[in-house]
């Protein structure tokens, strides 16, 4: 039985220390990647914005259809961006561990819906593509805007999903384990 002990209390000793979890560092943390993924989205759509805002007076045909589209799209993700970066910068009102949690969680459903999206802008910009080839009258904008949401959709995949790898990440950081030695046996606590 001493022998037990002993092991127990050097196995005790030789696990390392851990920081119990700061609900208030884990939300700064969670709203500095969504800033920065914020920033990211917000550099490709004013970017996208320029190039296609130039292009505009030099384009013609299907060209003319892409930067059109391109422009109205990257108009959308700019407003998108600038929002989300104002909401990023308010501290919410309940920093309690489980509504960090809780947001945390439903930014990561967010993501992966916003993917499930993105997929669908890709097909969709390949259908009209593909529905060009039927209606001539219709080929250049068809093929133009089709080339735009695809562009702009596979940008958004691979974003969303970055984004949601980070996040997953940050996740798996955010649960802290304790582990204790009792008189009665070992004891495993999870703070979320």
């Amino acid at each position: 039985m001493k022998k037990l002990l002993l092991l127990c209390l050097l196995f005790a000793f030789s696990i390392p220390a851990k920081a119990q979890f700061d609900p208030q560092a884990a939300d700064q943390e969670f709203r500095s990647i969504n800033r920065k993924g914020m920033w990211v989205l917000a550099g490709w759509s004013v970017s996208q914005c320029a190039v296609s805002a130039a292009a505009l007076n030099n384009a013609n045909g299907e060209n003319l259809a892409f930067h059109q589209m391109n422009l109205a799209w990257n108009g959308v993700n700019t407003l998108i961006a600038g929002g989300a970066l104002w909401l990023s910068s308010k501290t919410p009102e309940d920093l309690s561990a489980m509504s960090v949690f809780e947001r945390h969680r439903r930014i990561k459903q967010i993501l992966l819906f916003n993917a499930g999206l993105d997929v669908a802008y890709v097909l969709g910009g390949l259908y009209l593509r593909e529905s060009a080839l039927s209606r001539p009258d219709q080929m250049d904008l068809r093929n133009g805007y089709g080339n735009a949401v695809i562009m702009n959709g596979a940008f958004l995949l691979v974003f969303d999903l970055a984004m949601y790898f980070f996040q997953k990440d940050f996740g798996g950081r955010a649960i802290d384990p304790h582990l204790s030695f009792t008189p009665n046996g070992i004891s495993l606590r999870l703070d979320f």
